[in-house]
């Protein structure tokens, strides 16, 4: 004879009415969401305990359980949720939902794999781990109304929360993707360091007090490029004089690295800061040096004009100034000329009457002449 007064389950007789494979259903007369609200609060359901059966209310259930439940959508006979395996209980006579035949949730067994996925309509969840090729999943499906989400939270109380840390770690790569936008929110500071060895080679960081501050050890370098991959802004800057690689690409990326800052747009103007000075380049050959000696400028058509120390020198064809309606005068050769002139001047003799004169008797003013025809040349200009 059993004993009414042992708490808990006895084991079951083989006979009808000790176990049973039911449904859950949602009862006459009650609103679903109201009667779902109330079920997991009180972790209790309302089952039809299967053929042979009637309805059991309040049945009590698990919450591992109950999170597989899935309950009607009406209360009608043909709306059934999720299959349940019931027991009833020795004591109280009443039954205990033990499991749940879940349609919706998938389990996929093998060696060393778990695999759990929940379906709702369109939506689904799936976790997948697998042991043997060391790789875990998480796949979330969504829908127009409810997208996808996976959210992480993690905090800690007052004074605690300055502790709190989500921490990832691998040997390789993170690899951060999204097909539309990535966000990254920071409410005091950020850091992104790089190292090797345990050395700092490069780092951005921002805080209020201090604002933008970057770090990069040797060289950096940005291009900016159209929808067509073509570079049209190059910049690089580097503090390791290497050899230079002089072709570009196709193009017209950028390849040399000197020490300096070089610029580089898509029209192949160019600008490099270096050591020696700045060196201006454009598109059309024009030359810009601007270096210790001096400044140096030279146009596609072999046209110069250089700056140094107290010399400036202007190299072309043909130079005016403004409209260069008239030639300019060699000064040299026309002191050389006048010279000549005033000397033979200074010897005239004509024949007269009485025979041949004397030389002009004001000589002396042409040799006054003479004397000033230098005058005429610049003392700081020359001219070819």
């Amino acid at each position: 004879m059993a004993n009414n007064r042992i708490i808990g389950l006895q084991r079951p007789n083989a006979g009808i009415g000790f176990a049973g494979v039911g449904y859950v259903v949602v009862p006459n007369g009650s609103r679903r969401q109201e009667y779902i609200e109330d079920c997991y609060r009180t972790q209790t359901l309302t089952i039809h305990g299967g053929w042979g059966y009637g309805y059991f209310p309040a049945v009590k259930c698990p919450p591992t359980v109950l999170q597989e439940i899935n309950f009607p959508v009406g209360s009608d006979d043909e709306n059934i949720g999720t299959s349940v395996v019931w027991i009833k209980d020795s004591v109280s006579q009443r039954p205990v939902i033990v499991a749940a035949l879940g349609e919706d949730t998938y389990f996929e067994l093998g060696e060393r794999t778990h695999r759990v996925s929940k379906q709702d309509g369109k939506t689904s969840i799936d976790l997948f781990a697998d042991a043997k090729n060391s790789n875990y999943q998480i796949n979330i499906l969504g829908r127009d109304g409810a997208p996808a989400t996976l959210d992480i939270k993690v905090r800690s109380n007052d004074s605690a929360k300055n502790a709190s840390a989500i921490n990832i770690n691998c040997d390789h790569a993170v690899n951060i993707s999204s097909d539309d936008e990535v966000n990254i929110v920071t409410t005091k500071k950020f850091d992104a360091t790089v190292l090797k060895n345990g050395t700092e080679k490069a780092n951005i960081h921002y805080d209020h007090d201090n604002g933008l501050e970057a770090y990069v050890e040797n060289r950096i370098s940005f291009t900016v490029e159209d929808e067509n991959k073509a570079p049209q802004l190059t910049a690089v800057y580097s503090v390791i004089d290497r050899e230079a690689e002089e072709a570009n690409d196709e193009h017209g990326a950028l390849k040399q690295a000197t020490a300096g800052l070089i610029v580089q747009d898509q029209f192949l103007n160019e600008l490099k800061i270096i050591e020696d000075g700045i060196h201006l380049k454009d598109k059309f050959e024009n030359t810009l040096d601007i270096i210790e000696d001096g400044i140096h400028l030279k146009d596609k058509f072999e046209q110069e004009i250089n700056i140094t120390e107290g010399d400036i020198q202007i190299i072309g064809e043909q130079i005016r100034h403004n409209e260069g309606s008239e030639s300019m005068v060699l000064g040299d050769t026309l002191a050389s000329l006048l010279n000549e002139l005033v000397t033979a001047i200074k010897a005239i003799t004509v024949m007269t009457p009485v025979g041949v004169s004397s030389i002009p008797v004001n000589q002396a003013n042409f040799v006054a002449i003479a004397n000033k025809i230098d005058t005429i040349k610049s003392k700081i200009s020359k001219v070819d």
